[in-house]
């Protein structure tokens, strides 16, 4: 093709939400009033320019609703007229509206039956706010998830749903998706043009359109410059025929409306927002705006990629926004109480134990999304902005708004439950049982799919409290030394553990029976010799862990072969100014043996750590770790208290207003760290995780054969987990689960590598650690560029986005327990992935009295949190307003905020840098 016929395709799609985790729920600039204000005055200039004859008069615009429920009501009741002339330039063919999510949700947190069902209201709905409802005809079938969001089994499942490419951004700030993972990197002709998008778990596949943002523009001094560059390379044919430009960015900016700066400097580069941009695209005419629909049908895919790791544009590529704050796993573990809740149920029905009825449907799974369901709740729960792009707090009101919807999807499922549960207990005739029964339910259905059914483990451990009257049951073993049961009785629990051999269960995969069948159950064994803990020591037939005499963890074997790096699971935290950070850990911890292993079942030991952080500011770890006889898995319940420390700094800053003090030294929280003995040599270390549409895939740490700069990575959360991950160096690995009851994140843990190790063992080669529940934090991922590389330095320097989340732990006590579980090759066998799958969400267990009919089970301690939490947060009144009725309340006594926030916020070094190019954009 001759240059002179190639087209530069330009796409404008400003990202709509008015529902924020950086500014509440008020009608000023300190909420979606700036929205308001910047997308009405962003229409006017679309339309003033058109009228001015500009680009033809004919400037289209990709609107992305990158969520239906909050912002188009608050639209419907604040600014309806807008939303009219959006639908109007709809109508008329000249705008379109690009996929997006009906509840702002974090997708790979949904499962596949939640993917597809706000997929559904996305389009249609019963309050009439679908996309297809309002945009007929322009609606475009391509996804821009939420932040970017994806993980494997999102093609497969969106594909089936007839969405035909997703837009990932490929920018050079660490606002991005897929830069500097995607190897090869994309060529000239790929950056700016689709690509097939392939799934690394099966044969679909969908396009990929990569996506730019404000950085761009910076980074190449202007959006003119930026466009003659792409042209430069259409004349040399590394660009051998058209080129699109897809620019999206948050529609709350001021990037789109134009910048405030001193009118001495009003005529720099990318300060004049969409008008801009539009004066320079109508002085080049081989630019042409366009839109997806009207112009992807004419472009040819230029390549193949996968994106293996699981990615958002956040910090470092991945979820450490939303999943590394202390809040955000208090929020994600009501949520996945409430997800047990429903499994249970699922799983009772399916198994035929309970039958169905349509009350119990309605309240799991209604399709009216005006109905109150758990689905409808966990959706709208699982909203990015009820987590939070802004750092390192949430707003205020999205503390209480994210509860709403996670206490009302648990409250949803736990009736469910109790509907289907009542009739467990009776004869088929409804007559209740006079004899004492026990029922233990592995909660085996999670989902629609194949994937989320999940296998029994040979032998799994059963650890659960129960309230007293559970005694009756139990009572015959409690004396019994020969049985492989362990009881603990208080006046307020009995706490009962036992090895369950799997086998025993029955077809359906359940036991149910009374206390002769139940003893079947239970493995007679002799004393076991190698069960055995001591200050210095603590072993079973398959690993032994050894103390150094500072009660460090010095080695951690299993069967002969060393696991372990030095000082493994160990506690500390990262504290100070920057440039002054400093490390602080125990120089010596406290070994207190709590079962030396003479009864056979188990051995345990408790590791307590305290050290100063400031004066009469002391962390206090305690970590109790357990071996059981005939389990090759070791179990640490972990407690941390952390000090509170304030500081003076807080997040008001262009556009964000979250006013929360905090002190800014607070850099990384390390409660248990786990340090794998084991290199990446021959190969690099490799991640495996399981998500919440049952896949379990991997990604490798070879960040540096794209960008060498990334050899070395401070913090990467790109491992979405439900229930554990991995770490292999495909001879060795560790797999590290956790119990979602107790506490669950949907990326549980940060991890970080050095390409030559951290220097605490013998060899060098690529070393990990890993940290659970805690936070790292450093560098950010380096983004390889043919600008100036100004963007990525300048832009964290003045975004609140890029901090962080330490603070979110001062004065807080952080609980959680793991499993971990050391393997031979590369994969975690099947065997060792179903018990961590059932470790993370375990068994359902119900004992019945027939003598007083009362029954005891181990969900109470579920049902207690979420309660507490209710009267905590104080939001029992909120939990039955609709979202308009909470804004309305918020608004009842709020004096808004009405200044502006367009003022750029940087050093002198920076704004002369940019001064600087400001004038070469100008030559």
């Amino acid at each position: 093709m001759d240059y002179r016929e190639k087209r530069i395709y330009f796409v404008m799609s400003p990202h709509i939400n008015y529902y924020h985790s950086f500014r509440g729920d008020s009608i000023g600039t300190d909420g979606f009033g700036l929205d308001i204000q910047i997308m009405e005055n962003l229409v006017k200039m679309v339309e003033g320019c058109e009228n001015q004859g500009l680009c033809h008069g004919k400037i289209p615009i990709s609107w992305d609703y990158s969520d239906l429920f909050w912002t188009i009501q608050l639209q419907k009741k604040f600014q309806p007229e807008v939303l009219d002339q959006v639908i109007r330039r709809c109508k008329d063919g000249k705008d379109e509206v690009i996929l997006g999510t009906w509840g702002n949700s974090i997708l790979p947190g949904l499962d596949t039956e939640e993917l597809i069902q706000q997929s559904k209201w996305l389009h249609n709905n019963q309050m009439g706010i679908g996309l297809d409802q309002l945009f007929q005809g322009r609606v475009a079938p391509y996804i821009r998830t939420q932040e970017t969001m994806f993980t494997q089994g999102m093609i497969e499942v969106l594909y089936q749903l007839g969405v035909k490419g997703i837009l990932n951004y490929y920018t050079v700030i660490p606002f991005d998706t897929a830069r500097p993972f995607l190897n090869p990197p994309l060529d000239w002709n790929q950056r700016y043009n689709p690509l097939h998008f392939h799934s690394n778990v099966s044969d679909a596949q969908m396009l990929m359109i990569p996506m730019y943002g404000f950085g761009e523009t910076m980074d190449h001094l202007s959006v003119g410059k930026w466009l003659k560059k792409i042209r430069k390379h259409q004349k040399s044919g590394e660009i051998p025929g058209h080129a699109l430009v897809v620019l999206n960015h948050d529609m709350d900016s001021y990037t789109w409306n134009g910048t405030h700066l001193p009118k001495i400097l009003q005529w720099m580069p990318n300060i004049g927002g969409i008008s801009e941009i539009i004066q320079a695209v109508d002085k080049l005419s081989y630019v042409q705006f366009t839109t997806l629909l009207d112009i992807i049908p004419q472009l040819t895919p230029q390549g193949n990629v996968t994106l293996h790791q699981d990615v958002a544009d956040g910090c470092f590529n991945g979820y450490y926004n939303w999943a590394q704050k202390f809040d955000n796993t208090r929020y994600w573990t009501i949520g996945q109480q409430a997800r047990w809740f429903k499994s249970a149920t699922d799983t009772l029905i399916a198994d035929k134990i309970c039958p169905s009825t349509p009350k119990t449907h309605s309240l799991i799974r209604s399709e009216d999304d005006r109905e109150d369901s758990y689905i409808k709740n966990k959706i709208l729960f699982a909203s990015t902005t009820n987590f939070g792009m802004s750092m390192p707090f949430n707003h205020p009101h999205r503390q209480k708004t994210a509860l709403k919807y996670g206490i009302n999807a648990f409250k949803a499922a736990e009736l469910a439950f109790m509907n289907v549960f009542q009739s467990l207990f009776h004869t088929t005739d409804g007559i209740p049982l006079k004899e004492d029964h026990l029922l233990i339910l592995p909660i085996t259905h999670r989902g629609a799919s194949r994937e989320e059914q999940k296998i029994f483990p040979p032998k799994l451990l059963i650890d659960s409290s129960f309230s007293p009257e559970i005694n009756s049951f139990f009572d015959p073993f409690i004396e019994d030394p020969l049985k492989n049961l362990w009881i603990e009785k208080s006046e307020e629990e009995t706490h009962v553990q036992f090895v369950l051999s799997t086998q025993q269960l029955t077809q359906e995969g359940f036991f149910f029976g009374n206390q002769q069948q139940f003893s079947t159950l239970v493995e007679l064994k002799e004393s076991d010799s190698e069960l055995h803990a001591e200050s210095l020591k603590l072993q079973n037939e398959f690993f032994k862990l050894q103390f150094d005499p500072l009660g460090k963890i010095s080695s951690f074997s299993f069967q002969g072969q060393e696991f372990a790096a030095p000082r493994f699971l160990d506690s500390s935290l990262s504290f100070g100014k920057k440039n002054a950070v400093k490390s602080f850990t125990s120089q010596r911890d406290q070994i207190l043996v709590l079962e030396d292993g003479s009864n056979g079942f188990c051995a345990s030991v408790q590791i307590t750590s305290e050290f100063p952080v400031e004066k009469n500011k002391v962390v206090i770890t305690e970590k109790n770790v357990t071996v059981y006889h005939g389990l090759p898995q070791l179990f640490v319940s972990v407690s941390m208290k952390i000090p509170e420390i304030n500081g003076s700094a807080n997040s008001d800053s262009n556009v964000y207003s979250v006013k929360v003090p905090y002190d800014d030294r607070w850099q990384e929280i390390i409660p248990c760290e786990i340090r794998p003995g084991f290199l990446g040599q021959e190969n690099y270390l490799r991640i495996w995780k399981h998500n919440f549409l049952g896949r379990t895939t991997s990604f490798d740490l070879d960040l540096q054969e794209v960008d060498s700069i990334n050899g070395d990575v401070d913090c990467f959360v790109g491992n979405i987990s439900d229930g554990w991950m991995a770490v292999s160096n495909r001879k060795q690995g560790l797999l590290v689960g956790f119990n979602s009851l107790k506490a669950a994140n949907f990326a549980f843990s940060p991890i970080k590598w050095k390409k030559n190790g951290f220097g605490d063992l013998p060899h060098a080669g690529q070393q990990i650690r890993i940290n659970p529940f805690g936070t790292y934090f450093g560098k950010m991922l380096h983004h390889w560029g043919t600008g100036t590389g100004h963007a990525q330095k300048i832009i964290p320097s003045y975004s609140s986005t890029f901090k962080s989340t330490a603070p979110t732990f001062s004065g807080k006590n952080i609980r959680f327990d793991l499993v971990i579980n050391p393997y031979f090759g590369d994969k975690p066998q099947k065997v060792i992935q179903a018990m961590a799958n059932h470790y993370s969400l375990p068994p359902l267990i119900v004992a019945w009295n027939g003598t007083t009919q009362k029954i005891s089970h181990n969900f109470g301690q579920i049902q207690a949190y979420v309660k507490n939490i209710i009267k905590e947060y104080d939001i029992t009144s909120l939990l039955e307003m609709s979202y308009l009725e909470w804004v309305e309340k918020i608004n009842e006594n709020h004096i808004p905020e009405n200044k502006r926030r367009d003022d750029l916020n940087l050093s002198v070094k920076h704004l002369i840098t940019l001064f600087i190019d400001g004038i070469r954009s100008k030559f």
